[in-house]
């Protein structure tokens, strides 16, 4: 698992907060956070998805495909999903929080990258194979990153102290 801050460089941290936090940006309810009917609501933009751009805003991702190969040892061989989520500030309790624990695939040579668009609290956790015991937190920091194999168990915290949390998640076959 890698944790970079200051991931992306000049004016794009900027460009892409003020793009994702602004009015005008089209962001779709989906009914759970995870792949699985969990019952809890989040706001989605998908940017590519099943081989196909599935936003006129994709363009504005593919520096962060450039830094995960210039920063790291990964070759991104293919995308397999970017999209961004906006979760909105709300408190569940821990046995709601076990419900959207998830992996993002189940086989080897993906990653996972999550993108922190802004400050905010709503950590990102992973677990070990048992989703129970808890590995790592990382906080939301706008230009931080955490890069991390696919198979791993996690969850995003909803924001409490905060009014939302955005991030931006691609997952990667590498080589």
């Amino acid at each position: 698992m890698q944790i970079i801050d200051n991931f992306m460089r000049d004016e794009w941290p900027k460009h892409i907060h003020n793009l994702l936090d602004g009015h005008e940006f089209p962001w779709y309810l989906y009914k759970q956070t995870s792949y699985d009917e969990d019952g809890y609501q989040q706001m989605v933009h998908t940017f590519y998805r099943d081989n196909t751009i599935a936003s006129n805003h994709f363009l504005a991702l593919q520096p962060l495909i450039y830094e995960l190969e210039r920063q790291t040892s990964y070759q991104v061989k293919r995308t397999d999903r970017i999209k961004a989520n906006l979760l909105f500030n709300r408190s569940i309790t821990e046995e709601q929080k076990q419900k959207v624990i998830h992996s993002d695939m189940e086989v080897p040579n993906y990653v996972s990258l999550i993108y922190y668009v802004k400050d905010s609290d709503g950590d990102t956790v992973f677990y070990d194979d048992d989703k129970k015991t808890e590995l790592m937190r990382v906080k939301p920091k706008a230009n931080r990153v955490v890069i991390f194999d696919s198979r791993i168990w996690h969850t995003g915290e909803l924001p409490v102290e905060n009014q939302s949390r955005i991030v931006i998640s691609g997952i990667y076959e590498v080589k």
